[in-house]
């Protein structure tokens, strides 16, 4: 559906917001998202794609600190990147962690 919706013929950028409409605008995407070169370490710039009043920068910190933590239990920075950071990269591989497979 992303990669469709960057197709259609109404698309507005603003910073990290995308908004992509059809032409009748019967259909409408908003997304706020780093581009590919964004430096994901730099709370200031990952704030650019969490606008919501609540993503504060410290909690963004709090939360790249867990997750930092979670990377270490063998969670990989292309999942954390997907889901904190809301930056979209192609990857292989578990989106589950070994130990949560594995019943003692």
């Amino acid at each position: 559906m992303r990669a469709g919706a960057r197709r259609l013929p109404l698309l507005t950028r603003d910073g990290k917001h995308l908004h992509a409409r059809s032409g009748d605008r019967s259909f409408a995407l908003h997304e706020w998202a780093l581009d590919a070169g964004d430096d994901t370490s730099d709370l200031q710039v990952v704030k650019q794609a969490n606008p919501a009043s609540w993503q504060t920068i410290q909690e963004l910190g709090i939360r790249m600190f867990t997750m930092s933590q979670i990377d270490q239990m063998g969670v990989t920075a292309a999942i954390r990147a997907s889901c904190e950071m809301r930056e979209w990269r192609s990857y292989e591989g578990s989106l589950m962690l070994a130990s949560a497979l594995r019943r003692t």
